[in-house]
């Protein structure tokens, strides 16, 4: 799921709300949404200076970001994008609450790999166990034959 995506979800907004509320066409915010093309930076601006009470923190806590002069933190654009042969611009922030958001969810990610390995450790004791026991097998028949 896209960031623009969990926004809208969070935020119980349809296409056609968001393309009103923007003044673009709701083909514009479908491709944002499915992360064929990235909103303007003004319509970013809109977004997160917006009047209705929308929660912005999903697009606040993107991957990627792009400074902009007239906000006090940076927002979310190639995140939407991650595989986008259309636009390889790098983006950053230097908003402390977006950078702390950012390690929250490399924290997380590192948690999840963390128990990955920990289970692929167990699976592999249990396979090494498993060979142990077939080999103390083989080597009780290679005992049985070897004396007959």
């Amino acid at each position: 799921m896209t960031i623009l995506k969990q926004f809208m979800k969070e935020n119980h907004l349809r296409q056609v709300d968001l393309a009103r509320f923007l003044g673009i066409t709701e083909s514009s915010v479908s491709s944002a949404a499915n992360g064929r093309n990235n909103l303007s930076e003004e319509n970013l601006s809109k977004i997160l200076n917006n009047k209705e009470g929308w929660d912005t923190s999903a697009l606040r806590a993107g991957t990627a970001f792009i400074r902009t002069g007239d906000l006090s933190s940076s927002v979310i654009v190639q995140g939407n994008n991650r595989n986008s042969p259309i636009d390889n611009r790098h983006y950053y922030s230097d908003s402390p609450d977006v950078l702390r958001a950012q390690v929250a969810i490399l924290d997380e990610r590192i948690k999840e790999k963390d128990a990955q390995i920990k289970e692929k450790d167990a699976q592999i004791k249990e396979k090494d166990a498993q060979i142990k026991e077939k080999d103390a097998q083989i080597r009780s028949l290679l005992d049985i034959l070897q004396k007959k």
